[in-house]
């Protein structure tokens, strides 16, 4: 396509056609696009030709249309991007993790960054950020976290051209928190027995519930009778009670998941359901007296006094180990990996390895080993 006579010259650049300039260079014709906006002049230099230049004025004027920024503000402030990132980068996370990120971008190490000009931080920046944060006293995994966080505002402005980079990706190896996985905190068979005996019956179902399907504490607490075939035998995991007391659905599609129910758990939970005054199949199965679900500070709560009434050692579990000891017990025991990995509903069976490869000591592990060798070919022999 032919260029367009030009109109008009300023300061030694020619105006093609509206909106696209060019410039006689000594490496040859540049050309750049005008970008007017809120009484803001600015150009943007194009690499290539004409055609190009077009381009780049039609996404432009597309993203204006969306009601996106178009120009790279000189003196935009990490708090003004943070703000654009607030208002339409984020619908798609879960609230309770919009709620961590809001609460890591509010750090008094991060605030410092509020008036900082965008364009002006640099990976040095994140690297002291990173050391403020460790001095502060806060875990490999917290860090990790904020860093996430400030990504969030720092990838928008790459997109929207404000800077050329993300500093967070430019941090060596050494700079980053490094993260020291600690053991599980798996129960015994004498502790198991010990909490059990020292629960009420409902608390019993509860905690029986979690060791007996290794299900997350938000899934637990979301489900309802429908969930629930006690024909067969089977928990349908499909959704989650969040913090805020609503349900959401599961993090990832391998969380969604069936579950075998032992018959003596069957047993227990059909008789739970026969004297609930909430037995409706839309009703919680682990609900309140007066039909709401349970709150995860409750459960929580009444977790911690009852490890002390069954003199539980430190650590004391947390719920979340529960599960572990779902998953553990489940390896112990020589079950297929990729079966582990489907009931805890993780994404692969490389995952759940990953996680829980430490629970069987080295000779547990030949034990389990001989066992199943000698079930296989002892009696061959």
């Amino acid at each position: 396509m032919s260029e367009q006579h030009p109109t008009s010259r300023v300061d030694g650049r020619v105006r093609v056609e509206r909106g696209i300039w060019k410039r006689a260079t000594k490496a040859g014709v540049r050309y750049e696009v005008v970008v007017s906006e809120g009484g803001r002049v600015t150009r943007r230099v194009v690499e290539g030709g004409l055609r190009e230049a077009r381009a780049v004025r039609g996404e432009i004027l597309s993203r204006r249309a969306k009601g996106e920024r178009v120009f790279r503000p000189a003196r935009l402030t990490f708090e003004e991007v943070r703000g654009e990132w607030e208002a339409g980068g984020t619908s798609h996370l879960r609230r309770r993790t919009r709620e961590i990120y809001e609460l890591h971008l509010k750090r008094k190490a991060v605030k410092r960054w509020s008036r900082r000009q965008i364009a002006s931080l640099d990976v040095d920046d994140v690297a002291r950020l990173v050391a403020e944060l460790r001095r502060d006293g806060l875990s490999a995994s917290t860090i990790r976290g904020v860093l996430v966080a400030i990504s969030g505002p720092l990838n928008l402005a790459v997109r929207r051209g404000y800077i050329a980079a993300n500093p967070v990706k430019g941090l060596g190896r050494h700079e980053r928190p490094r993260m020291e996985r600690e053991p599980k905190r798996v129960l015994s068979a004498e502790e198991t027995e010990r909490i059990l005996r020292a629960a009420t019956p409902h608390w019993k179902l509860l905690i029986g519930f979690a060791l007996a399907t290794g299900v997350r504490q938000g899934e637990q607490l979301g489900l309802r009778w429908s969930d629930l075939d006690l024909t067969t035998g089977i928990v349908h995991v499909r959704r989650q009670l969040d913090r805020g007391g609503s349900l959401s659905p599961l993090k990832t599609a391998a969380a969604n998941r069936d579950i075998p129910l032992p018959q003596s758990l069957v047993k227990r939970l059909a008789e739970h359901r026969l004297a609930s005054g909430h037995s409706l199949d839309h009703d919680y199965v682990f609900g309140t007296a007066s039909g709401k679900p349970m709150g995860h500070r409750a459960l929580n709560r009444m977790l911690d006094k009852l490890m002390e009434r069954a003199e539980i050692a430190e650590p004391k579990p947390t719920w979340h180990n529960l599960r572990d000891t779902f998953i553990a017990r489940l390896i112990r025991s020589g079950t297929d990996m990729y079966y582990v990995s489907k009931v805890a509903g993780h994404g692969n069976a490389g995952f759940t390895l990953s996680r829980y490869g430490g629970v069987l000591e080295g000779e547990q592990q030949a034990d389990v080993a001989k066992a199943a060798l000698e079930a296989a070919v002892g009696r061959l022999l």
